[in-house]
């Protein structure tokens, strides 16, 4: 598969994600919302990886860094991130996630001791700066209002959860574990915790 190819799905699938959790809320609970999601989710890469033959085992040992990339990736992530997308556009959302690149950069710095890239923070930058130009019309119609305070604040938060699954995710690659395997458990992690709460809160399990 081309390098082009890769690069168009990935901006395809993440540049769409955004309108997709707007069309998510609404009638059924944001936490139910994530349950169903991410259960689905993890049905379809174990049968993608039963159907590529593909390794789901995954030893003991690292079971716990797994869980932690499936807490922070695919749990605690997308929960301030669902709330927070109640409070502001999607596309204010899309900017504001992109400031992982930054939060990444200094976590791999505090984890890991990777120098911090001037040309990364500089890519980082236009990245942001792009993205901000995509959605200017929706972000000039904001009014600073204290929800959308809120949101802002909500969206960054999850943004800094998926940077510590990032790292977790780092440490898994680096261990040489399976990366659909990993994804699998860590997403059937990820349901298990936004399960729990949702039933924690007392949350009805509906179906627009």
């Amino acid at each position: 598969m081309s390098t082009l190819l890769i690069y168009a799905a990935t901006v395809l699938i993440w540049g769409s994600t955004w309108i997709m959790i707007k069309f998510q809320l609404g009638i059924v609970p944001p936490q139910v919302s994530l349950v169903y999601r991410f259960a689905l989710a993890a049905i379809a890469l174990v049968i993608f990886a039963v159907w590529q033959q593909r390794r789901l085992r995954v030893p003991r040992r690292y079971w716990p860094m797994v869980a932690t990339q499936g807490f922070f990736m695919f749990s605690a992530n997308y929960y301030f991130v669902y709330h927070g997308t109640a409070y502001v556009t999607s596309g204010l959302v899309a900017v504001l996630f992109t400031s992982l690149v930054f939060l990444n950069a200094v976590n791999e710095r505090v984890f890991f001791r990777t120098p911090i890239s001037a040309t990364g923070l500089v890519a980082g930058c236009a990245a942001i700066g792009g993205i901000g130009l995509m959605f200017w019309p929706e972000i000039q119609s904001l009014s600073l209002s204290d929800h959308t305070l809120k949101g802002i604040g909500l969206v960054l938060c999850g943004a800094l959860m998926a940077s510590f699954g990032n790292m977790a995710a780092i440490r898994n690659t680096r261990d040489k574990l399976p990366v659909v395997a990993v994804n699998a458990l860590g997403m059937a992690f990820g349901t298990a915790c936004s399960l729990a709460l949702a039933l924690f809160n007392h949350e009805q399990f509906t179906m627009d």
